[in-house]
């Protein structure tokens, strides 16, 4: 099954040490360490910068799913470096592999909803704990880099 990537979203280092939204690009290098000038500051910070989460990826029709919810996410919102279409969720699983453009991923693991997403104005401190909820099972996958190369907005986007 074929979809395309319809953005992808990086944050760059800039200080602020929140990584939501992010913001898109084009096309980039994606290496064993994830997207180019993307900065995610659980992973360096947490997570000793494991490879096992050099990307995050979502589909489009989870971020539809959550707009129809009353949810006003946008693209990059939730943190993802890939916002994905066309790719049935269900296929989407821990060791499969992804190819996108000249990149090989392999998903290793569900990333789980943080407190870091009350940064976004619509959910806030007041929401947070039903936004988390609302996300459990939704937020996207971490995937390492089997293969390095160049990606861009539109590239194929195959389950293997």
């Amino acid at each position: 099954m074929a979809g395309r990537v319809l953005s992808i979203n990086v944050k760059p280092q800039d200080g602020t040490g929140v990584g939501i939204p992010k913001k898109p690009l084009d096309q980039t290098l994606v290496t064993a360490w994830g997207v180019a000038n993307d900065f995610n500051n659980y992973r360096f910070m947490s997570k000793a910068n494991t490879k096992d989460r050099a990307v995050l990826l979502i589909p489009k029709e989870t971020l539809d799913d959550l707009q129809k919810e009353g949810w006003p996410v946008g693209i990059g919102h939730l943190g993802e470096n890939l916002t994905i279409e066309g790719v049935p969720r269900q296929l989407l699983k821990v060791g499969c592999e992804i190819h996108v453009g000249e990149v090989i991923l392999e998903i290793t693991e569900m990333c789980h909803p943080c407190r870091t997403l009350a940064n976004l104005a619509y959910v806030g401190k007041e929401r947070v704990d039903e936004f988390i909820n609302t996300l459990k099972g939704r937020r996207g996958w971490y995937a390492k880099v089997l293969k390095e190369g160049e990606i861009k907005t539109g590239d194929r986007v195959n389950v293997a």
